[in-house]
């Protein structure tokens, strides 16, 4: 059996490859849903979506799905008089012969017709000295139900490819007060204000809030509010409120020296600064958001929110940074225990300067208007296949063999529900007989 480039090409747009395709996609997509510890020669499950062959094999397919649909649209919109190929085993009822003369049988024309027409059909009529032939069709638009599918899929696997090939996630901290600029959108955010809201009455999150201004193109600037499960899309782009940290830039503290301020210091984490009127340096160590002690006495921090913060402080002799002379804690308030003598030196919190940084996703995925085009296609495409069944049938009136009267014969295109068009048929020729009679 010799090679043959016609047996090639037929092939390679047969139907019988392209579900082999479909078959080893939907294979490889379901491998590729496995958790990452799952290895199969060397490759963890995810990676396959970006695997050079898996990418050759949706363009493959999404050719073959793109030929179809353009074959099969050519085809539909090159046929006039589209339904009416009874070629191909028709659907036949006994025909049927009146007493009346065929020159009579226009007299029952409009008759006929309205029967027909209250059945939801469109019709045509053709006439000739022994004939007289209406083509009767309904839901012809049903027949782009599978053009419209595989029309929907194109999209899917186009959507997807532009996806592996060109989407853009990455992350963006955006510090309180500062601007970045972002391509993708084609301008710059500013973060004004970052706000973490709690439940009322409990130290739990109910919502981050980014307050965002956006300046695209150099025209007018636009107020946004990026929100915890609540995207903004800009543009192409989209962002997505994930996470966030605190800066501390400084911490103001008071001195007090036998229960009286002597001196407001302010301090960055970790520096040393020295008072002015004693020998002593001043630092602060730590910073614990909302101050707590463990059964075991140590220090710890209920929650990340400043609810009841703390700064550690360290005093060292000048010329001595090796010396302790005090490490305590200070709070928002100066802290006496009652019946205990005041302490020579102590420090409250005056102001703790904060900074939010904002942890943003950035999504660009050219491939998601497509693919979320290509799944209304494949949803609607399935209710037209489905739900929207075209039928189409011709009705001959000619004149009997022995001349004398006239015979009738119903005809039916093939149809999806052969066993449908059979009874519609049945029924209008029981119609069309008591018109006739």
């Amino acid at each position: 059996m010799g090679f043959s480039f016609r047996k090639l090409w037929e092939f390679l747009r047969s139907f019988r490859l392209a579900n082999f395709l479909l078959a080893v996609v939907a294979a490889i997509a379901a491998f590729g849903t496995f958790p990452a510890s799952f290895k199969f020669l060397l490759f963890v499950p995810r990676d396959v979506f970006h695997h050079k062959g898996f990418l050759i094999l949706l363009g493959c397919l999404a050719a073959l799905a793109g030929y179809y649909v353009i074959w099969k649209a050519s085809q539909l919109l090159s046929k006039s008089k589209p339904g009416f190929s009874l070629t191909q085993t028709p659907v036949e009822v006994p025909s049927q012969t009146f007493q009346i003369p065929f020159n009579a049988i226009s007299g029952y024309e409009s008759s006929v017709l309205r029967a027909i027409s209250r059945c939801g059909y469109q019709l045509r009529s053709e006439k000739s000295d022994r004939r007289f032939s209406l083509f009767a069709w309904k839901n012809k638009w049903g027949i782009w139900g599978a053009p419209i599918l595989h029309a929907g899929l194109v999209l899917v696997l186009f959507g997807g490819l532009l996806t592996s090939l060109f989407a853009e996630v990455r992350d963006v901290e955006l510090p309180e007060g500062e601007t970045v600029v972002l391509p993708e959108i084609r301008g710059k955010i500013r973060l004004e204000k970052f706000s973490v809201i709690l439940h009322p009455g409990r130290s739990q999150p109910d919502e981050y809030v980014s307050n965002l201004l956006v300046e695209r193109d150099g025209k007018k600037v636009r107020r946004y509010e990026l929100k915890v499960n609540q995207p903004l899309r800009i543009g192409l782009a989209k962002l997505f409120q994930m996470r966030y940290r605190v800066e501390i830039p400084r911490v103001d503290l008071v001195a007090y020296q036998n229960g009286k301020a002597v001196e407001r210091l302010p301090l960055k984490l970790g520096e040393s600064k020295a008072l002015t009127r004693f020998p002593f340096l001043v630092q602060v160590d730590d910073v614990v958001p909302d101050f707590t002690m463990n059964q075991e006495g140590k220090v710890a921090s209920r929650s990340p929110y400043f609810q009841n913060p703390a700064v550690q402080v360290t005093m060292h002799p000048i010329g001595s940074p090796n010396d302790v002379y005090l490490k305590t804690w200070a709070f928002p308030d100066l802290v006496r225990h009652q019946g205990s003598e005041t302490e020579e030196w102590s420090f409250a919190i005056d102001k703790i300067r904060k900074r939010y940084v904002s942890g943003i996703k950035l999504s660009m995925d050219p491939g998601v208007a497509p693919a979320y085009f290509g799944f209304i296609l494949l949803v609607f495409g399935a209710f037209v296949s489905s739900f929207v069944v075209p039928r189409r049938f011709v009705l001959h009136f000619e004149v009997s063999p022995d001349g004398r009267g006239t015979r009738m014969a119903l005809l039916g295109g093939k149809a999806k529900d052969t066993f449908g068009l059979e009874q519609e048929l049945c029924h209008l020729r029981e119609q069309l007989s008591k018109l006739l009679v």
